[in-house]
């Protein structure tokens, strides 16, 4: 997802393939700077694709079994934002209030774990009703 432009996307592949389709990068606004970083990797380097996908200001969320997880890098002025383009997003994807989230700020190394419902509520109401939750 892209909190920046409140959109979200659902990826069929897995999330490093994805974003080194052109079409796909570009759909998320990813830099060219950014793409040919990805693009400079061998295909098996996974986590240095996500994580520049990530750096650059992307979202990666996925579901599991019994939870889901998000990861972000953001500055400490910048979570509350992401979070709640986050809480948008699930909302808008129909996800139950009482989901189980791992929530991951990669730069920060800060870590949450709650649910659903009780991020929307942690979250001042102006970071939850910025704007429409996301497309899919």
């Amino acid at each position: 997802m892209n909190p920046e432009r409140n959109q979200c996307v659902q990826v069929a592949t897995t999330h490093d393939e994805w974003v080194r389709d052109r079409a796909n990068a570009d759909a998320l606004g990813l830099p060219e700077a950014v793409y040919e970083e990805i693009m400079s990797y061998r295909p098996a380097d996974i986590d240095p694709i996500r994580l520049a996908a990530v750096r650059f200001g992307l979202v990666r969320i996925r579901e599991h079994r019994w939870h889901v997880s998000v990861q972000y890098w953001a500055e400490t002025d910048r979570v509350e934002v992401v979070l709640g383009a986050v809480v948008r997003a699930l909302t808008g994807l129909g996800i139950h209030p009482d989901t189980w989230l791992i929530v991951d700020n990669l730069l920060l190394k800060d870590s949450l774990a709650m649910t659903l419902r009780e991020l929307e509520t942690t979250l001042p109401t102006r970071s939850r009703a910025q704007s429409q939750p996301p497309g899919t």
